[in-house]
């Protein structure tokens, strides 16, 4: 009965020791109640047990049995984290053990005190219960254990499980070698088959979670991208929408141009189409000077127009549509362009030319541009997700449109043919 007492007063100070430790490293703040200390001493019964009857293929991993039951009562931490402090409260025990085994040996070999005496039960659970305290409450322990699991977070899953398994079947190798003569060759066969199979069936259900995986990464990969090119579309039918407005308003009474005003004002809340003229002149003029009006002040704007006839009556009103859309487009990149460059000059010229209305605006720039990749939708001098204007102006047929560098300035030039040369 006092061998049992003994144990039972070893096994409460040592598992204390375990729990006061998690309870420091995980910030847990559950109060104590009676589910855990149920709990508590039920476990330290079962410990006792173990080592009163001294059944030592259970008592290495005892462990594992008990301590991850009230862990979880004290501080119920999401999976991954709460395996990890199992595991790693599990190593500080066996190296304050191994501490404490050391302690004893050195103050064996000095005082030469008797090993086997009672109190020997007892003092090597006290040793590290106090060593548990002054670990729990070293600041340094809690930092490293914390960094050490965002570390081990950075693992995978299958992988982390497997080193589980491969531990503990490395501990049930040692079990069985310190107990073969009492293991039959039954249970032997069983534990290893189980461990075979259980080894197996992780390998086997983690990689179909890859696969899995690596097939939904790829369907929200194919999703993101359509979703994209969907973006860019709106974006530029909105462009194009709000340039074939202006270009009506431009040629517009004055109700109808009341009524576009409302309309863009409803549509333009995410694209610079500025409308700070109410009354603007006619034709393509109006047109340029709404948009260069809010930059008379910032830039060096020159404005040569030499179309001075009805617009109607040398372009079809689809043609001019068009011609427009891709005009606005063009003092767009000019304006934005050029606000950003040392010079913050914009040129524009129209005129015709024979059987040709021709459209040129020249602007100063910041950056080198790659005049190879102007007009695909990748590419832009403005950064990602840009280059939907160049692009629109040089994909339709309607009115052909070019690009260049010349001295130093961005030139894009528009050609509409006459309507009676169609």
């Amino acid at each position: 009965m006092i061998e049992f007492l003994e144990w039972f007063v070893a096994s409460s100070i040592s598992t204390f020791g375990f729990i006061y430790l998690y309870y420091k490293l995980t910030d847990a703040n559950k109060k104590v109640d009676f589910k855990v200390c149920l709990v508590y001493l039920l476990g330290v019964l079962f410990l006792t047990l173990i080592k009163y009857f001294n059944i030592n293929y259970i008592s290495v991993i005892s462990y594992f049995f008990y301590f991850p039951f009230v862990y979880y009562l004290i501080n119920p931490l999401p999976r991954m984290k709460f395996v990890f402090y199992i595991l790693i409260i599990w190593v500080y025990g066996m190296i304050l053990d191994l501490v404490t085994m050391l302690m004893l040996s050195l103050g064996y070999l000095i005082f030469n005190y008797d090993a086997y005496d009672n109190i020997f039960t007892t003092l090597p659970s006290l040793i590290i219960f106090i060593l548990f305290l002054i670990l729990g409450n070293m600041k340094v322990i809690k930092r490293f254990t914390s960094f050490l699991y965002k570390y081990v977070c950075k693992v995978k899953y299958y992988d982390f499980i497997l080193f589980i398994l491969a531990l503990f079947t490395l501990l049930a190798a040692i079990v069985f070698s310190i107990n073969i003569q009492t293991i039959t060759i039954g249970i032997l066969l069983f534990l290893t088959v189980f461990s075979i199979l259980l080894a197996f069936i992780t390998v086997i259900k983690m990689k179909f979670l890859d696969y899995e995986y690596v097939i939904s990464i790829n369907t929200l990969k194919e999703n993101n991208n359509f979703y994209i090119n969907m973006d860019e579309e709106n974006r530029m039918f909105k462009h194009n929408l709000l340039a074939n407005l202006l270009a009506v308003k431009s040629v517009s009474n004055k109700k109808s141009r009341n009524l576009i005003d409302e309309l863009i004002g409803k549509l333009n809340y995410n694209v610079d189409f500025l409308n700070q003229l109410k009354n603007i002149p006619y034709g393509l003029t109006g047109i340029v000077y709404e948009k260069i009006h809010p930059y008379l002040d910032k830039l060096e704007i020159k404005l040569d127009n030499k179309i001075n006839c009805d617009i109607f009556s040398i372009l079809k009103p689809r043609r001019y549509n068009v011609l427009v859309e891709k005009l606005i487009l063009m003092i767009d990149n000019a304006l934005e362009a050029s606000v950003l460059s040392i010079d913050k000059v914009v040129i524009i010229n129209m005129y015709l030319e024979d059987d040709k209305v021709v459209v040129e605006v020249k602007n100063s720039f910041r950056d080198s541009i790659d005049i190879d990749s102007l007009g695909k939708m990748s590419y832009s001098t403005k950064g990602r997700n840009r280059g939907f204007g160049l692009f629109t102006i040089l994909r339709s047929n309607e009115v052909s449109g070019d690009v260049k560098i010349i001295n130093n300035m961005f030139v894009a030039k528009l050609v509409a043919v006459k309507n009676n040369l169609n």
